[in-house]
């Protein structure tokens, strides 16, 4: 049996989807994770190991578990995660059994945008110019060279958190001064062109399968994570991939983001993240030969035979992630949104995983907390009836 062991460390709903995925392709899943874990929340999860609390011991426990259990794949399924062990991991054979690339050499990329800008420039991939800001430079002359609009973003961020366009010195110096921490600030040229999304598996450095979009809908600003999109066959953007995947050595499922400049015709790389996202699980929809038969072809030892393009079922599909997109419909006050799942607009419905009963649960006891409950507590302070009972962030801007 091939074992998979999924870790997380930070509780993101990007993951709970991706079990059934797994064990669709013959694969035995275990969880690594906390009780409270969004992991847990569905059915097909084989084995729950408890990771302990979310501190500076996990790792080490993580590490303890893969070295004594034998994994054909570990996935890491958060940023923060991802960033922690590769700060923690030092040599190549630990390396090849966790981390989601598989040359120790290139670990400085990983959950760091300042990383991956540096690794696309000394490896011949195109990525937009940047400077990095380490709150000591002088803004003027670290820009030199760079044209305007720029984007700032810090350097270990997600979800679109802390990123702005400016296009004067005066805003960039603004921006830069909102900065929060300590941490290095990635500038970099905003360049005009579609952003392409594109979730795609790699394995040992081969591309075995991906599958490429425009967004629809966001969260909230242009930045954030999306909830509905416009699928759509992309061979162009194939090449770029095989590329990546051999100089990174990836070895995960990938996250990525290309703008594509069409006066030059190049794909820019702007953002690698090598983990999950809730998009891979609904490929079944877009093909034939989904993530699931990809998956079954790292089993077979099938994935040496190089990448199979893979051909949509219709030349565009639109598609809509349910809970993600049912809690932006409550937040913007979306009413036409509503209406298409209620309508079924093109086929909705089939994107709710009712064939996971314990997802279903988790979903509609976050709907009753977060559009019930949430919005209750903030109307009683509103009305002043009384201290609100829930407490907590807008989960408009949660790390998932």
């Amino acid at each position: 049996m091939f074992k998979v062991l999924i870790a997380c460390f930070d509780n993101w709903d990007t993951i709970s989807e991706i079990p059934y995925l797994l064990q669709a392709a013959g694969c035995t899943v275990d969880a690594f994770c906390g009780d409270l874990s969004w992991l847990l929340t569905t059915d097909y999860v084989d084995n729950w190991f408890d990771s302990g609390e979310a501190d500076a011991g996990y790792i080490n426990r993580l590490i303890d578990h893969v070295k004594n259990n034998q994994y054909q794949w570990v996935i890491l399924a958060d940023d923060v995660l991802i960033k922690h062990m590769a700060d923690a991991i030092h040599d190549q054979e630990l390396c090849s059994m966790i981390l989601p690339i598989g040359l120790i050499h290139n670990k400085a990329l990983l959950s760091s945008k300042k990383g991956l800008s540096e690794f696309c420039l000394n490896n011949g991939i195109d990525t937009p110019g940047y400077a990095v800001y380490q709150h000591k430079n002088n803004i003027d002359q670290l820009i030199t060279g760079l044209n305007f609009p720029l984007l700032t973003k810090q350097d270990l961020s997600y979800g679109g958190a802390n990123m702005a366009v400016s296009h004067t010195i005066e805003e960039l110096e603004q921006q830069i001064s909102k900065s929060c921490g300590s941490q290095d600030i990635v500038i970099q040229e905003f360049i005009e062109g579609e952003v392409i999304c594109v979730e795609a598996l790699f394995y040992k450095g081969h591309l075995l399968h991906y599958q490429s979009s425009n967004a629809i809908a966001h969260a909230s600003n242009e930045f954030s994570y999306t909830t509905k999109r416009n699928y759509y066959q992309n061979d162009a953007i194939a090449p770029p991939l095989i590329d990546l995947g051999k100089k990174m050595g990836l070895n995960a499922f990938a996250n990525i983001r290309y703008i594509h400049d069409h006066t030059s015709g190049k794909y820019h790389l702007i953002e690698m993240d090598p983990r999950p996202n809730s998009w891979i699980a609904y490929s079944k929809f877009l093909v034939k030969e989904d993530f699931i038969a990809a998956v079954k072809r790292i089993i077979s030892g099938d994935y040496l035979s190089g990448f199979k393009a893979p051909k949509m079922n219709k030349p565009q599909i639109e598609m809509a992630l349910f809970y993600k997109d049912i809690r932006r419909i409550s937040w913007k006050k979306d009413y036409q949104g509503l209406l298409s799942w209620v309508l079924n607009f093109k086929g909705y419905w089939k994107f709710i995983p009712l064939h996971d009963h314990a997802l279903m649960r988790k979903i509609f006891k976050q709907f009753w907390i977060e559009l019930v409950v949430f919005r209750f507590s903030s109307l009683k302070q509103k009305l002043h009836l009384g201290p609100s009972t829930v407490m907590g962030s807008d989960p408009r801007f949660n790390k998932c």
